[in-house]
């Protein structure tokens, strides 16, 4: 391949009189420019209209994608059994026709690429200190449907991914990773499965090529942890290959590492879940920014989330709860204190730490009643001052 500083950038220039768009992928650059011209490439070979084939009818067409830059037999594609979950409904259904074409890159529904439906790709630049935004740059000069975000400085992946997401114009959203180990070629699939009335759509990194005891067995753990806390049983939140439903994705506002969560919060929100197995390169090319120093802030990002999502509108019954708890085994302790004074007759310091654990607790209780009574105050604020809403509304019948 040609070295990214002379890789020539060669696309279709078409004009787009609408500026909305059907699809919008989003990619977080940080340090990539080795990987951007072959990513781009395989993208637009994906995406584009003149990179297709249709043969038979639309009912039944298939799509070669034989001349992709992906390569024949990626890691993870084989045979392979597609799940389809509903987490709505409490069901997990295996998909036959998914299953078949899992496979092979050769044999893809047309419909997901073809049927008029304009792309725009959006790269943010996460204050790359490399030669990353002077690629991306001659890539969106040679091609209209490239958007190019750079950042003052490094601010982290999840605000990156909003800043695109911001930005985006298509009614469907896909999300990716810049380092090639995401591929392009399992977005149809993707959208195929959004076709079917989910929200989102996730990755499932099955075959997943990374190392081991610092990258698997943390993500396996964290992956249990997340799907007992949030409700929503996924086999990969970390997989960055996901498609969602535009409408459902802004309504979401990501803070910290929160991108990864995505999935739980269009659950909550009434949205439907659907996971499918991705295929998953080994990175060739650059150096990978996850370690497990993320471990720590991905937990309280958790213990966040969840409070959010359960007490977000009604944070005196969380505090309010635990303040109660506390005041009443107060009242317990200071029964007991009661007992051993007047009834066994202690006296002096035996009874000091009893009388201290007393007050202890009921000051404990009062203070965090009253946290829970200011944090009703400002959650009101916030709601009322942004026009905010503590709900979704679906769709009115005869407004």
């Amino acid at each position: 391949m040609t070295p990214a500083s002379e890789s020539p950038i060669r696309a279709p220039r078409t004009e787009q009189t609408d500026q909305s768009c059907k699809i919008s992928v989003v990619l977080p650059v940080f340090n990539e420019q080795d990987c951007l011209p072959e990513l781009y490439h395989r993208l637009s070979e994906v995406l584009r209209d003149d990179g297709t084939e249709r043969v038979g009818t639309a009912t039944n067409a298939r799509v070669d994608l034989g001349r992709s830059a992906c390569g024949p037999q990626a890691a993870g594609v084989g045979s392979a059994h597609v799940e389809t979950a509903d987490f709505r409904q409490g069901r997990t259904t295996t998909d036959p026709a998914a299953e078949a074409d899992f496979g092979s890159t050769s044999s893809l529904p047309a419909e997901t690429l073809n049927d008029s439906r304009e792309y725009e790709i959006i790269f943010v630049d996460d204050g790359s200190t490399d030669e990353s935004f002077r690629v991306l740059r001659e890539i969106a000069a040679a091609d209209p449907r490239v958007r190019v975000v750079k950042f003052t400085r490094n601010f982290g992946q999840t605000h990156a991914m909003a800043a695109g997401i911001t930005l985006c114009r298509g009614e469907v959203i896909v999300t990716m990773d810049a380092d090639l180990q995401n591929d392009p070629a399992d977005i149809p699939r993707l959208l195929e499965e959004l076709d079917k009335g989910y929200h989102c759509v996730s990755g499932w990194r099955e075959r997943r090529q990374d190392k081991v005891l610092t990258r698997k067995i943390p993500s396996m753990a964290a992956n249990w942890m997340m799907s007992f806390v949030f409700g929503v049983p996924l086999h990969d939140y970390g997989c960055s290959l996901k498609a969602y439903s535009a409408r459902f994705l802004k309504s979401v506002s990501l803070y910290g590492e929160m991108h990864r969560f995505v999935p739980a919060l269009i659950a909550w929100q009434g949205g439907r879940v659907a996971e499918i197995p991705v295929r998953h390169h080994a990175r060739t090319k650059g150096v990978s920014k996850y370690g497990l120093g993320r471990v720590p802030k991905v937990l309280l990002d958790m213990i966040l989330l969840k409070f959010m999502s359960g007490y977000a509108s009604r944070p005196l019954h969380f505090f309010g709860a635990i303040g109660l708890v506390s005041i009443l085994a107060g009242v317990w302790v200071g029964a007991v204190t009661w007992y051993y004074r007047y009834v066994l007759d202690f006296r002096g310091v035996d009874l000091l730490p009893l009388v201290l654990l007393t007050m202890l607790l009921f000051i404990m209780g009062g203070h965090t009643i009253l946290i829970g009574l200011l944090a009703e105050i400002g959650i009101r604020t916030y709601y009322e001052s942004q026009d905010k809403k503590p709900y979704v509304v679906d769709c009115v019948l005869n407004p």
